[in-house]
């Protein structure tokens, strides 16, 4: 009598809402091609549970001493600039009540279930706690923002539509049960694939410009003061590598779709894609400050562990339970089919609103009451990383006359001299969140933004705040006067100092005043 697939679910929690997912049961079962390109092992969403978890308690630690500064309406940006700053369409938790202590609850909230969600207690309400908290805090201020950010919220967004809790939770634990089918595929197993293959997909089709073809953008970034550390600097004495690794990182960005769900050699390909881009990420970590970006990437290339790896790392699941525990009808199947109809109108969607950002500007524009669904469900995205190389290097200098008649810097607090450049840049600013929110309030003098006079309502608070810390402090000596400037100098690659190429052409040094102070004392004078 020939094998056959068994076909003996565990009716537990989990029982019939995994059953509705095809298995791999029997090694001599047929499947489906759909299910052998798509498929994902349960200890991989586990692990991937865990992961984004302890990511999302990180980042909420990390953004606790700048609470008042960046989140409430007693820092740079008060509901009413905030929502000027990120447009229509979007919503957040925070704007429920501007203070700072507010503000505290809601990151200890996150906190708090990022903490259970990594336990995998109430998994999937604590997933939805995390994607509303996650979601809030990066609508209250998008300034701090990266690509990195973006990732891990979607990372959650398609953990609802999945059982990140079928093992290594406590959910599993109470049921006492084990499951017995440990590979999974779905449309959410399809749709959280396509998540991470469309963020270098779509940044490599954006990445198809001059800069990145003639494997001059990596050179580029290193130029990149404020944000590139020591090893990136030492970097810089090996151009041809640095070309190299350019044109090695389009060309791997551009083929994650087009590989990485062949038949037969998806495994091949998402095993040498998978080492090049954690080798990358990696690179990136130890030479930029990018925040929880690369950490971020790397991990969500957990759900691409196949079964023959996970066994080999911690042993081949045995055992099934056959034990009944509840009734099978508990959890219907025409829940799980809603759910997962529910995930295939977001997949379409995202990946419209990928192809339309991929088009221009003026093609999401054309869709801008699709593009207010993606603000309002959790789901805009955009990832073009570096597509366009920066052309300046920006360094900033808070320069305040002190009662005394000294001159200080107030971000450093050290004597200087106005329009000294700091000794490092990098060292200057502190932190990758500092980092971050001066970038982002550059706007070029070439092209400036539509929401300038909301840029500059930002800079200007930002320098307030920076004196009013400083006469809390000195109370003895407090500014008379004071001025943010944001010096940019080009960057200009030796080879083409005298090229006449476009975008390297009358880029003169700029010295932007951001925002100015006169205190009151000295205005009466």
């Amino acid at each position: 009598m020939p094998d056959t697939p068994i076909r003996n679910p565990v009716e537990s929690q989990f029982g019939d809402e995994l059953e509705t997912y095809q298995f791999l049961t029997h090694p001599d079962s047929e499947v489906s091609l759909f299910h052998q390109v798509f498929s994902i092992d349960l200890r991989s969403l586990a692990a991937l549970r865990v992961v984004i978890g302890l990511i999302l308690i990180i980042y909420v630690l990390g953004e606790f001493p700048n609470i008042k500064l960046l989140y409430s309406d007693q820092g740079i940006l008060s509901q009413a600039v905030n929502r000027q700053l990120i447009g229509g369409g979007y919503w957040s938790l925070y704007w429920i009540n501007g203070t700072d202590k507010f503000a505290q609850v809601l990151l200890i909230a996150t906190a708090l279930a990022a903490g259970a969600f990594v336990l995998g207690f109430k998994t999937r309400l604590m997933n939805l706690i995390c994607l509303v908290l996650l979601w809030s805090l990066q609508v209250r201020n998008p300034l701090v923002l990266t690509g990195g950010d973006v990732l891990l919220r979607m990372l959650f967004f398609w953990s609802l539509f999945l059982p990140t809790n079928a093992i290594w939770s406590i959910d599993a634990i109470r049921t006492e049960e084990r499951p017995t089918r440990w590979v999974v595929s779905s449309v959410a197993t399809l749709a959280i694939m396509l998540q991470i293959v469309f963020m270098y997909f779509f940044t490599g089709l954006a990445k198809l410009n001059p800069f990145w073809i003639s494997g001059d953008a990596i050179e580029y970034a290193m130029n990149l003061e404020m944000s590139v550390k020591p090893l990136g600097t030492w970097l810089l004495s090996y151009p041809g590598v640095l070309r190299v690794v350019t044109i090695a990182i389009l060309v791997a960005e551009i083929l994650t779709l087009l590989v990485m769900f062949i038949p037969r050699v998806h495994q091949f390909n998402r095993g040498w894609l998978m080492g090049f881009f954690w080798m990358m990420h990696i690179a990136i970590w130890l030479t930029m400050s990018i925040g929880l970006f690369s950490i971020t990437a790397i991990v969500a290339w957990v759900i691409f562990v196949p079964s023959d790896i996970w066994n080999s790392l911690v042993g081949e699941p045995v055992g099934f339970s056959e034990k009944k525990n509840f009734d099978s009808e508990s959890e219907s199947e025409w829940w799980y089919r809603v759910q997962q109809l529910v995930c295939g109108l977001f997949l379409a969607y995202i990946t419209f609103q990928n192809l339309a950002f991929a088009f221009g500007p003026s093609t999401v524009n054309r869709f801008s009451t699709l593009q207010r669904l993606g603000q309002t469900t959790m789901t805009i995205q955009k990832f073009h990383m570096f597509a366009e190389p920066p052309l300046f290097s920006p360094w900033f200098e808070y320069t305040a006359l002190l009662d005394s008649g000294e001159k200080v810097d107030l971000f450093s607090s050290r004597h200087k001299n106005p329009g000294e450049k700091p000794e490092s840049v990098f060292k200057y600013l502190g932190s990758q969140t500092w980092r971050r929110l001066h970038w982002n309030l550059i706007t070029h003098p070439l092209y400036p933004p539509e929401e300038e006079l909301v840029y500059q309502d930002v800079r200007q608070r930002l320098l307030h705040l920076m004196v009013r810390n400083w006469d809390a402090n000195h109370r003895d000596d407090p500014v008379v006067e004071a001025v943010l400037k944001c010096h940019l100098e080009p960057i200009m690659l030796d080879r083409h100092r005298n090229s006449n190429r476009v975008g390297f052409v009358n880029h003169e040094p700029h010295d932007l005043v951001w925002a100015t102070y006169e205190s009151e004392a000295g205005a009466d004078e």
